[in-house]
């Protein structure tokens, strides 16, 4: 059967993956490159993408707010984190630039640009729960087309890149990342589309501008997700690699370094502004957040230790157990990919080494191998799988990518009857794999929002509610109390209040100072009330001599707090202030 009848037929049946063949080598894997007959399905595979992809996302979305509807009595955000986003961009809003506490600027949020991006659409909306999902929803189906076109680069059939864009419209938990109130659609799409361009750029007859549009969509990547940052150092070395060992270009070293001349430039001007600005205002080149979540399992950790073990373990263990962790988290979100993963990844890498892909890059390898090895260096192994992968938003879709053009390569060359009726079947199993696995994250998704409202929103009310207008709030939740109250915050982890950071440095935690630190430096600044996990702060939940406890809030089903127990504390300086009064 031809390709056009294949394209038509796949295009009358919505889930289609039509494959060209192609004459090849009988001694070599399939090409993409070759004589191949052309796709002439022209714009209807992206149209149906567009129409297929909005449907799906949104049709995902309403299922999972309706279920954190019936589970917490209201919409909410599923993390704490969401509500600092909220409260940075209220700030922004305001035109108080920076800044968490009124008059006191701190460092830029982990994502710089996701806040200035949900405090230009607050400025037409006036709300943030359902204006940070329209915005993500918009940037999940830019996924889809990304992923999409990248597709593209690697195999000529439209009808294939259809299907990995819409694998991952209904691939979880991409569902959760529209509805976090986050950045994770936002980096995912700048990571991907970098990747796009760096591609292209790399195809004969490209345009010197192509260049520099990869350089600034990485760097705006990293203003999204710190860990993106990564992104353009390993495609510099892709372009290295490919220049002087692959294809063994004339002078490529000399090439790779005019290129580089070019990029270092765009990208640095773009991506340090943030670094910049926060040594101006804090001193710390990175955002407070980084500091304060540092993992022991980071080499900076395992140094702070001192001990040998911890360090071998940061610099062999830890990588191995990230990737791992990777792929064990992928095969939960769809089990019928693995296999063809493994052949995808394979057969890309190997059509790239024999310089048989009009692909010409390493990156999608690299990003997928490589950059959870210097993840698990630079910060420490965390499950991936952690907070419904929000930190992997830049990889799962590359995961179903490459498991499509896997099952892709590995059907190319099958020509039995009725293999067109095997194909469509194949792309139907896959994508009912990624929708059995969204009733479970969507009831994830609604105890996360229920956890969320009873614990951390509901004792942000209550301290609106019933603690004197200004009072100042030690906490170490400071997200959804810092939005509601707009009330002053002590930061106890760190993330808003800097000079908490060197107190609870890893070098003070390894020593055993960083709680006799953290006390006093509170004793020196007398909060009114103090909101903490008493099993986090255990010595200051004894001071009963300095806090009474006033209001508690204990979950009986928590997946989502740091503890099920938060307690409000009214201290002995707020009672002093009430007497006076």
């Amino acid at each position: 059967m031809d390709a056009d009848r294949d394209d038509l037929a796949c295009c009358s049946a919505i889930l289609p993956v039509a494959v060209m063949k192609k004459k090849r080598n009988k001694k070599a894997i399939p090409a993409i490159e070759g004589a191949s007959v052309p796709d002439t399905s022209g714009r209807a595979p992206l149209i149906a993408l567009l129409v297929a992809a909005s449907a799906t996302i949104a049709g995902l979305v309403v299922y999972y707010l309706l279920a954190s509807k019936r589970a917490a009595g209201e919409f909410g955000f599923p993390l704490d984190d969401s509500w600092i986003h909220v409260r940075f961009a209220q700030r922004l809003f305001s035109a108080h630039g920076f800044s968490f506490n009124p008059g006191e600027l701190t460092s830029t949020t982990t994502s710089v640009l996701w806040t200035v991006l949900l405090a230009l659409a607050h400025a037409a909306t006036h709300e943030f729960l359902f204006t940070s999902i329209v915005v993500n929803g918009l940037l999940a189906v830019m996924l889809c087309v990304v992923v999409y076109e990248l597709a593209l680069t690697i195999v000529p059939s439209k009808w294939a890149a259809f299907s990995a864009g819409l694998l991952v419209a209904a691939t979880a938990p991409l569902p959760w990342w529209v509805l976090s109130g986050m950045e994770p659609p936002l980096y995912a799409v700048l990571a991907l589309l970098g990747m796009l361009l760096h591609v292209r750029s790399r195809a004969p007859g490209a345009r010197a501008g192509a260049l520099l549009w990869a350089a600034i969509v990485f760097a705006l990547a990293g203003l999204a997700r710190p860990e993106c940052l990564l992104l353009f150092p390993l495609a510099a070395m892709d372009r290295l690699v490919m220049a002087i060992w692959i294809e063994k270009q004339e002078r490529g070293l000399a090439r790779w370094a005019s290129e580089m001349a070019k990029q270092v430039p765009a990208f640095a001007v773009v991506a340090c502004l943030p670094f910049i600005y926060n040594h101006v205002v804090t001193g710390l080149w990175l955002p407070s957040s980084f500091y304060s979540k540092q993992q022991w399992t980071s080499i900076a950790g395992a140094l702070a230790t001192g001990q040998m073990q911890n360090l071998v373990q940061a610099l062999v263990s830890g990588p191995w157990q990230q990737l791992w962790s990777l792929i064990s988290t992928w095969a939960h979100d769809n089990a019928a990919m693995v296999a063809p993963f493994f052949v995808g990844l394979y057969w890309l890498t190997r059509q790239v080494l024999v310089r048989e892909s009009k692909h010409r890059s390493l990156i999608i390898p690299m990003a997928l191998v490589v950059q959870p090895f210097l993840w698990a260096w630079l910060s420490g192994y965390r499950p991936a799988d952690f907070q419904s992968q929000r930190y992997l938003a830049a990889l799962n879709p590359l995961y179903l990518l490459m498991g499509v053009m896997g099952g892709w390569w590995l059907l190319s060359g099958a020509k039995a009857r009725g293999m067109m009726w095997a194909r469509i079947g194949l792309v139907g199993v896959a994508l009912a794999a990624s929708l059995a696995v969204q009733p479970k994250s969507a009831a994830t998704y609604a105890l996360n929002v229920k956890n969320i409202t009873e614990m951390q929103v509901t004792i942000a009310r209550w301290l609106r509610d019933n603690a004197p207008k200004g009072s100042l709030l030690a906490v170490n939740d400071v997200g959804a109390i810092g939005a509601i109250t707009d009330d002053p915050v002590l930061d106890l982890q760190g993330l808003v209040t800097t000079q908490v950071l060197p107190l609870r440095s890893m070098k003070e935690r390894a020593a055993g100072r960083a709680p006799m630190l953290l006390s006093q430096f509170i004793f020196d600044r007398r909060p009114d009330y103090l909101v903490i996990f008493p099993s986090w702060y255990p010595e200051l939940d004894q001071r009963r001599d300095l806090f009474a406890p006033v209001y508690w809030v204990q979950l009986r089903d928590n997946i989502t707090s740091g503890s099920e127990t938060m307690v409000v504390y009214k201290s002995v300086w707020a009672d002093r202030k009430d007497h006076a009064r």
